[in-house]
């Protein structure tokens, strides 16, 4: 086989190892959050707290959840969270 057929191939596998399902427990758990027992002050907390240096959900979304916000490096406009604002994101998370 010719390298131009085996570099036409190798997208096919990087995107098949990277198509793995995320549990997002676990992921929250390794943040220290227990989604079992979160409540609404926690995740005030959480929604503040910086996972990366200066970053925080609040450095794109806004404070207010339902106002728009913009991501931080591109500006690009981010709908606000609010369900009852934007009803996109409640069906985006519902279960079909």
């Amino acid at each position: 086989m010719k390298i131009y057929k085996y570099i036409a191939i190798l997208p096919l596998y990087a995107f098949n190892i990277h198509s793995e399902t995320i549990d997002f427990n676990q992921l929250y758990r390794s943040w220290g959050i227990d989604i079992a027992t979160i409540n609404t002050t926690q995740g005030a907390l959480f929604w503040k707290r910086e996972l990366m240096p200066n970053k925080s959900c609040t450095s794109c979304y806004t404070n207010d959840l339902k106002k728009n916000g913009a991501h931080v490096r591109t500006k690009k406009l981010i709908k606000p969270m609010s369900p009852k604002i934007n009803q996109k994101k409640v069906n985006r998370y519902q279960k079909k």
